[in-house]
C-alpha cells in the first residue's frame, strides 16, 4: 500500500490485483491477471508513474493504460525506486538495478546462494535497504548518479551541458529543444528549428541569452522568457566546431579554418590586418580578466596581448613536442591551465613560469578532456578515457567506475547550485555529485610499542567510512612522528598514499607519539587522528640497572675500583664514539628478487662495503654479503624461514659480513618480505644498520665482568644484607677463613659462621 503524491491511495493484491482509493470510494485500475498474475509490490517513479508488479513482469501505468516495462524470468517479489529515479526490483533470485537503459543483477553475497529479497525500502537520503531470506544488506549510494530523464525520453546532446551556480542546468536534446533541469526532470523550455543534424553545443548564459550552434546554424535564445531571437547562418567551408562568448559578450566561432567573431550578423576572421597570418583549426580558447585571449592550435599555442601576437610552437621550450591543448582555463589566482590531449597539464603563473604536471607527479590521468573550478576554488578535471579527478593539496583524488562515472571521456563539467557537480559523458550522457559531509575512521596498529635503540617500529593502519560511500581500499592516509618533547607543536604530516603500512625510521631514544589520519573520495579528512605512543629504549649501558655492579665492585678492592675506574673511563669514551657514530649513521637499504639477486644498491651500502652498485645489482646476496658461500646459503635459510612465520610482519637478524677490502662488519638488519598475488615470496626488503662499534662495545663488557669475577674470587671480604644474611660469598675466602663450605655460608646469618 502507498500513497502518491496527489494523496490517493494505492493497493496491490495478489488476488484482486490494483485498487486505488480516490475521494471517497475504491477502484479497480487492474486485475491480478492482466498485470501477469500475483501482484505483490507497487510503488510510485519520480514522474508521477504507478509501477506494479506481477509474477515476471514489471508494470507501469501512466494514467491511461498499462504497459509491460520489463519482464524478469525470476519471480518478482518488489519494486522501488531511489531518490534519483533509479528503479530497484527484487526477485527470488536476486536484486535487479536498471542503469545505462540496462537491467543488471546486484551481487549482495557472494558466499550465500540464497539470494531471496523479500522487501525493499529506500530513505530520503538513497540508502536502500534490501531484506532478504539470510539477512538485511544496506546499499549506500554511488558518489555520482546519472541524471537524464526527462518528459519525452529523448536524448541529451553530451556536449551541451551547461551548468551555472546560480542557475539551473541547461542542455540540448536530439529533438532540436533547448532543455532545463527543474530538480528532478529535464523538461524542455524552447523549440528551435527542425534541422537534419542535431543540435551540437550552446555558450554560458549571459544576461539571460544563450547562443546555439546548429550545424552551419547559429540560434540567439533567450532563456526568461523562452525565446528565439536570432538566427545567423555559417559559411559551410568555414566547418564551424564550436562556440565561446568572452567576458565582453562578443561571440567567436571555432572552426577548422580558424577563428571568427560575430561583428553585426556577419563572420570576421581574427586577428583581422594580418595577410600571412597562418589560419588552421581552432582547439580551444579563452579570455582572462586582464583582457587577454589565449588560442589553442593544433601546432601551437599564441598568446593574444593588445595588438601582438606571442606564439608558443608544440615543438618549443614550454610545451616540448605536446599537443598543446584542448582546453585553456583561468583559476581564481589568476594562473592559467592547459589541458593536453595525452600529456596532462601545464600550469602558468602570473609571472610567465611554467610548471608541468603528469600522472609521474601525481595527476590520475594525462589524458585530459575538461577543466573546471568549482565555488570552493577546487580544480576538477575531466579525463578523456576514465573518469575524472579533483585536486586536494598536491593530492589527485579520481572518481571512476567505483564512484559511480561509466568508462567514457567526461566532455563538460559544471555546478549547479553551488556544491552539486555535474559531468557529461560520452555514451552515457550526464551525471551529478553531491559531497558528503562525514568523516571516515581510522585505526592504527603498532607491531612492537617498546622498542631498544637501532631497531625500527612497523605500524599499519585502515581505516572505513562508516555509512558513508567510500570503499576502505579507496582511502588514503598520512601519519606524523611527535616527539615527546613537541607534543603540542603542529608538525608536518607525510603525503597522502594509498599504503597501509610503513616501516618508520630509526628513532633516538625517548617517547613519540605516532598519529595517521585518513582521507576519502569526498575530499573529508578524518578530524581526530589515531593515536598511540612508542618508546625507545636507551642503550643497555646507559640504564641505571648497569651501574649497580659497578659500585659493587668498587666496595671489593681500591684496587680492583681503580683498575675498573679506568675500564669505565675507557668503555665511556667507546660509547661516546659509538653514540655519535649511530646519531651520524646512515643505513644500508638493498631488495633482492626471488632468485636472491639483488635489484637496489644504496648509496650508503657502496660505501660500507666498499662494493659500487654497478657491481652489486644482478649479483646475489650470498656472494656479495657473505665472503664464506656456506654462511651465505645458512644466513638466507634463516631469513626465508623467518619471513614465512612472520606472515607479512617484518622480521630482525643481526649477521656478520667482511667488506671487499677487509674490514669485519656487524649489522642489524631488518626484513620484509613483498608477496605477489598467489602469496608467493616476490621481493625482500633489508635495511641493515652497521653495529660493529656496539659489538666490540659488549665484547669489552663481556671481559670487564670476567675481571670482575676474578678479583671477586681473590677477595678476603663478603658482602652481607641489613637484614644480616649473606648476599654474595666469594668461595675461596670464605671457605678458607671460616672453615664453612660456601653453600652453608651462603644460608646462614653473619653472626653464626663469621668467627
Amino acid at each position: 500500500m502507498i500513497r502518491d503524491r496527489q494523496g490517493r491511495i494505492w493497493v496491490a493484491n495478489s488476488d484482486t490485483g490494483v485498487l486505488c482509493f480516490e475521494g471517497s470510494s475504491w477502484r479497480k485500475v487492474a486485475t491480478s491477471d492482466e498485470l501477469g498474475g500475483d501482484c505483490l509490490s507497487i510503488c510510485e517513479a519520480p514522474d508521477g508513474s504507478i509501477w506494479a508488479t506481477g509474477l515476471n513482469a514489471l508494470n507501469r501505468y501512466d494514467g491511461k493504460g498499462w504497459e509491460v516495462v520489463h519482464t524478469f524470468h525470476p519471480a518478482i517479489t518488489c519494486v522501488v525506486f531511489t531518490p534519483d529515479g533509479i528503479p530497484l526490483v527484487g526477485t527470488n533470485k536476486g536484486l535487479f538495478v536498471r542503469q545505462n537503459e540496462k537491467w543488471n543483477k546486484f551481487s549482495l553475497d557472494q558466499e550465500s546462494p540464497d539470494q531471496y529479497v523479500e522487501t525493499l525500502a529506500c530513505q530520503p537520503d538513497g540508502i536502500v535497504w534490501v531484506g532478504t531470506r539470510v539477512g538485511a544488506f544496506r546499499l549506500s549510494p554511488t558518489l555520482w548518479t546519472q541524471c537524464t530523464d526527462n518528459d519525452n525520453n529523448s536524448k541529451l546532446l553530451e556536449k551541451s551541458l551547461i551548468a551555472e551556480p546560480d542557475r539551473p542546468p541547461l542542455a540540448l536534446s536530439e529533438n532540436n529543444e533547448l532543455m532545463q533541469f527543474d530538480g528532478t526532470l529535464w523538461r524542455p523550455i524552447l523549440a528551435l528549428p527542425s534541422r537534419e543534424t542535431s543540435i551540437g553545443m550552446m555558450t554560458r548564459p549571459r544576461e539571460e541569452k544563450v547562443w546555439i550552434l546548429s550545424g552551419t546554424d547559429v540560434f540567439h535564445c533567450s532563456l526568461t522568457p523562452p525565446a528565439l531571437l536570432e538566427k545567423i547562418s555559417v559559411p559551410g567551408q568555414f566547418d564551424p566546431r564550436s562556440l565561446y562568448q568572452d567576458k565582453k559578450g562578443d561571440l567567436w566561432l571555432l572552426s577548422s579554418t580558424g577563428l571568427y567573431r560575430l561583428d553585426k550578423g556577419s563572420w570576421i576572421a581574427e586577428p583581422a590586418g594580418k595577410d600571412n597570418y597562418i589560419r588552421e583549426k581552432i582547439q580551444g580558447m579563452a579570455h582572462l580578466e586582464n583582457g587577454d585571449y589565449w588560442i589553442g592550435y593544433d601546432d601551437r599555442v599564441e598568446h593574444w596581448h593588445g595588438g601582438e601576437i606571442t606564439s608558443y610552437p608544440a615543438r618549443g621550450k614550454i610545451f616540448q613536442g605536446w599537443p598543446p591543448t584542448g582546453v585553456i582555463l583561468e583559476t581564481h589566482d589568476k594562473r592559467l591551465i592547459f589541458g593536453t590531449p595525452s600529456y596532462g597539464l601545464l600550469f602558468r603563473d602570473t609571472k610567465n613560469n611554467w610548471t608541468k604536471i603528469t600522472e609521474k607527479e601525481g595527476l590520475f590521468r594525462n589524458r585530459v578532456s575538461s577543466l573546471y573550478e568549482d565555488t570552493r576554488k577546487i580544480l576538477w578535471v575531466g579525463h578523456r578515457d576514465n573518469g575524472l579527478s579533483f585536486q586536494y593539496g598536491n593530492l589527485w583524488i579520481p572518481h571512476k567506475y567505483h564512484e559511480g562515472l561509466p568508462n567514457g571521456s567526461v566532455l563538460c563539467l559544471g555546478e549547479s547550485p553551488a556544491g552539486k557537480l555535474w559531468a557529461s559523458v560520452t555514451g552515457s550522457s550526464f551525471y551529478t555529485y553531491s559531497r558528503s559531509e562525514g568523516s571516515p575512521d581510522t585505526t592504527l596498529f603498532v607491531a612492537d610499542a617498546e622498542l631498544s635503540e637501532n631497531e625500527s617500529a612497523f605500524i599499519s593502519f585502515k581505516g572505513i567510512d562508516l555509512w558513508k560511500r567510500t570503499r576502505s581500499e579507496d582511502l588514503y592516509f598520512s601519519y606524523r612522528i611527535i616527539p615527546e618533547s613537541q607534543r603540542f607543536t603542529d608538525l608536518a604530516w607525510s603525503p597522502f598514499t594509498r599504503e597501509t603500512q610503513v616501516m618508520l625510521p630509526l628513532l633516538e631514544p625517548g617517547q613519540y607519539l605516532i598519529q595517521v589520519r585518513s582521507l576519502d573520495s569526498d575530499g573529508n579528512l578524518d578530524p581526530s587522528p589515531a593515536t598511540t605512543t612508542l618508546t625507545v629504549n636507551p642503550p643497555v649501558w646507559q640504564r641505571g640497572e648497569f651501574f649497580f655492579p659497578v659500585i659493587i665492585l668498587s666496595l671489593v678492592t681500591l684496587v680492583a675500583l681503580a683498575a675498573f675506574f679506568r675500564k669505565h673511563i675507557a668503555l665511556t669514551e667507546s660509547e661516546e664514539r659509538y653514540r655519535t657514530l649511530v646519531e651520524d649513521a646512515l643505513t644500508v637499504i638493498l631488495k633482492w628478487d626471488s632468485a636472491e639477486r639483488i635489484t637496489y644498491w644504496n648509496e650508503y651500502a657502496e660505501k660500507l662495503f666498499c662494493i659500487p652498485a654497478d657491481q652489486a645489482v644482478g649479483s646475489t646476496v650470498q656472494e656479495t654479503l657473505f665472503s664464506q658461500p656456506e654462511d651465505g646459503h645458512k644466513a638466507l635459510s634463516e631469513i626465508r624461514q623467518m619471513l614465512i612465520s612472520s606472515k607479512g610482519l617484518p622480521v630482525q637478524r643481526r649477521s656478520q659480513h667482511t667488506s671487499k677490502d677487509g674490514r669485519h662488519l656487524h649489522l642489524n638488519w631488518i626484513y620484509r618480505s613483498v608477496l605477489d598475488d598467489q602469496g608467493q615470496m616476490k621481493e625482500v626488503h633489508a635495511f641493515g644498520t652497521d653495529c660493529t662499534e656496539q659489538v666490540v662495545t659488549e665484547n669489552a663488557l663481556l671481559e670487564s665482568e670476567q675481571t670482575y669475577k676474578s678479583l671477586c674470587g681473590r677477595s678476603q671480604r663478603f658482602d652481607c644484607d641489613p637484614a644480616g644474611w649473606d648476599r654474595e660469598i666469594c668461595q675461596s675466602t670464605a671457605e678458607r677463613n671460616d672453615g664453612l663450605p660456601a653453600r652453608i655460608l651462603a644460608q646462614s646469618p653473619v653472626s653464626q659462621p663469621c668467627r
